[in-house]
């Protein structure tokens, strides 16, 4: 029975590492497109979704609630260091849903995995988005979009 409980954990865990692997390759990629380093690629994202996988697999909602307060300390400090030239906040939110997503693939792992998936394909459409938004999108089909709501 214990090794049962052992592999289901260790399953939830990997489960976590992976989907923190997959965000941090994405994040990595762009920044290695853009030729800058960052405070977080490959190895922060994928401990960052360990932590949340450990903390809600050993601590419950205690230690849960901490080391998210420590996760989004460093997104609000690594923003605060980079603001300047890079404004942008999207890496640190992602930071702190790959946490969570560890932490869910405690409970959930098929549900937090397929949320890192589109997750991961927001950040990779990222340009696609972008030029829609600029050149195809008119004013007239954002409001009529808007009314449809």
């Amino acid at each position: 029975m214990g090794d049962a409980v052992s592999s289901e954990v260790a399953l939830r865990l990997a489960i976590a590492l992976g989907i923190g692997l997959l965000v941090g390759a994405e994040r990595e990629r762009r920044l290695a497109r853009q030729q800058r380093r960052g405070t977080a690629g490959l190895r922060t994202f994928g401990l960052t979704a360990l932590l949340g996988g450990v903390s809600e697999e050993v601590g419950g909602t205690a230690i849960l609630t901490i080391a998210f307060a420590f996760v989004a300390a460093v997104a609000v400090a690594s923003y605060l260091r980079k603001f300047e030239e890079h404004p942008g906040l999207t890496t640190e939110i992602a930071l702190l849903v790959t946490f969570l997503l560890g932490a869910l693939a405690q409970r959930e792992p098929a549900l937090a995995a397929g949320i890192a998936v589109v997750m991961t394909a927001l950040l990779v459409m990222r340009s696609a988005m972008h030029r829609f938004v600029d050149q195809v999108l008119t004013e007239q089909e954002v409001h009529d979009g808007l009314l449809l709501l």
